[in-house]
């Protein structure tokens, strides 16, 4: 995947291979956005594909940031924002099971999906503009770079919040057994 971005934005191949590069991107983002939705409405999820769904998509998205603000196409600091809030939170889920003893729950809050809709949006109007299909106004283009930003860290603010509390309960709860 890192590859079609990187093709993408270097813009080194004919428009029509650039936007076939595009189309699967596209397609690829369809498609984690829809495999989760069908495990749900068939019933037939997995507590496997619950953890490694979530893992494969922010993997996307990272490889994603990663390449395109590699090539300036993106902000270094948005890149690494979104880079450090998803180390943060693994980490913490990490060190909470370690800890704790008991892994805390792997569930999305609505700062965090509204925060992984801004990401894609952020890699979709780059990609957008790198195969051609459209010109975006700078200022709409740093505007949708802002709302990520802001929902980064107000996503990433919350998830060490709820990390804290949970590992404060457990140490409450361990304190009156």
């Amino acid at each position: 995947m890192a590859d079609v971005i990187t093709a993408v934005a270097h813009n080194q191949i004919e428009n029509m291979f650039a936007s076939t590069k595009a189309e699967d991107l596209a397609i690829e983002c369809l498609r984690v956005t829809l495999d989760g939705a069908v495990a749900r409405l068939t019933n037939t999820r997995t507590e496997l594909g619950a953890h490694l769904d979530p893992l494969a998509d922010k993997l996307l998205v990272i490889s994603a940031f990663i390449a395109l603000g590699l090539l300036h196409e993106i902000p270094l600091r948005l890149m690494i924002m979104v880079i450090v809030r998803d180390t943060v939170i693994l980490g913490g889920y990490l060190v909470s099971a370690v800890v704790v003893g008991k892994a805390m729950a792997m569930a999305p809050s609505m700062w965090g999906k509204v925060t992984t809709f801004l990401q894609i949006v952020s890699i979709g109007v780059v990609m957008l503009a790198l195969a051609g299909w459209w010109t975006v106004p700078d200022g709409l283009r740093e505007g949708v770079f802002i709302a990520t930003g802001i929902a980064t860290l107000v996503s990433g603010a919350g998830y060490v919040v709820d990390g804290i509390r949970f590992y404060q309960a457990s140490e409450s709860s361990d304190g009156q057994a």
